[in-house]
C-alpha cells in the first residue's frame, strides 16, 4: 500500500518549491515526514508555495494564523470519512496535518485512497458513480450538529446556500484515475436516483470506504507531518477514546 509513504523533508520542500506537489502525491495519495521542526509560521509559508491557502472559518480553538485550523480530537470534528470541504464549490486540492502534541493512546488518523475505493465497487455501481451527481448539504448537517449539542430545537438548515450538486466521481488530473467525491455526513443524497437505488449506493459507499484492508492508520508523534491529495484521499480520526493531549495543525491548499 502506498498511502503514508515515508519521505524526507528535503524531498517535500523540493516538490513544494518546484510546484510539483501534485506529482509527488499522484501515486501514494499521502506522504509522511517525521521530525519536522517547523513553527506554525514556517509551516504556513512552506505550504503557501503551492498556491493560495484556505482561510479557516471555524471559531473552534482559533489559531493566530488564519490559515491554520487546530484539530484536537474534541467535539465531533473529523470523526467520519471525508475529504476536506468537499461540500464547497471549490474544495482544496491538498491538505496537511502537523502534530504539535500527541496522545499516549488513541487519536490516530486513518486514510483511504478514494480511487481504490471506486475501483473496488461492483461494476454496475462503479458505472453509476461515474455518471451521478451527489447532493452535499452543509447547512443541513450543521443544523443537525447544533441540535445534538442542544443549541437549537429543530435540525434546520443553518446556511442560506443551496445544497451543492456535483459529480460524485472525477478523474484525477495527475494519476488519471477515477476517484470519489465523498463525505460521510455532508453527502445527503443523489440527483435523479430512486429511493431504492439511492439507499443501495449510499450503503455500498459507506461499506467500501470503511474496509480495513484499504486504509492506512497513522499513530501521531510530535513533529509528524502528513500531506495528502484531497482529491484522491479520504480521512478521519480513528474511532475510540483518546488518552492525553492531541493537537494537530491543519492547512489546506487550493
Amino acid at each position: 500500500m502506498n498511502l503514508g509513504r515515508p519521505i524526507g523533508l528535503t524531498q517535500l520542500t523540493t516538490a513544494l518549491e518546484g510546484g510539483r506537489l501534485g506529482e509527488l502525491l499522484a501515486v501514494p495519495g499521502c506522504v509522511r515526514v517525521s521530525g519536522v521542526a517547523w513553527n506554525p509560521r514556517s509551516y504556513v509559508d512552506a505550504l503557501a508555495r503551492v498556491g493560495p491557502l484556505v482561510p479557516t472559518r471555524s471559531t473552534h480553538l482559533n489559531h493566530p494564523l488564519r490559515e491554520v485550523f487546530v484539530v484536537d480530537g474534541g467535539l465531533d470534528v473529523g470523526a467520519n470519512w471525508h475529504a476536506d470541504l468537499v461540500f464547497c464549490a471549490e474544495a482544496p486540492r491538498f491538505s496537511a496535518l502537523l502534530c504539535e502534541a500527541a496522545p499516549q493512546e488513541g487519536g490516530e488518523t486513518e486514510l483511504v485512497d478514494s480511487r481504490r475505493c471506486l475501483e473496488e465497487l461492483p461494476p454496475d455501481l462503479r458505472a453509476l458513480v461515474r455518471r451521478v451527481e451527489g447532493v452535499f448539504d452543509g447547512g443541513l448537517v450543521q443544523g443537525r450538529k447544533l441540535r445534538r449539542r442542544g443549541l437549537v430545537e429543530e435540525a434546520e438548515r443553518t446556511e442560506t446556500e443551496a445544497p451543492l450538486h456535483v459529480p460524485l466521481a472525477r478523474v484525477h488530473p495527475e494519476s488519471h484515475r477515477w476517484g470519489l467525491r465523498y463525505h460521510a455526513e455532508y453527502l445527503t443524497g443523489f440527483v435523479g436516483l430512486s429511493p431504492r437505488d439511492a439507499a443501495r449506493l449510499m450503503e455500498a459507499l459507506r461499506a467500501v470506504v470503511d474496509r480495513p484492508d484499504l486504509r492506512y492508520r497513522h499513530a501521531w508523534r510530535p513533529g509528524d507531518l502528513l500531506v495528502f491529495d484531497n482529491r484522491a484521499v479520504l480521512h478521519r480520526r480513528a474511532p475510540g477514546p483518546i488518552a492525553g493531549a492531541r493537537r494537530l495543525l491543519r492547512v489546506m491548499m487550493y
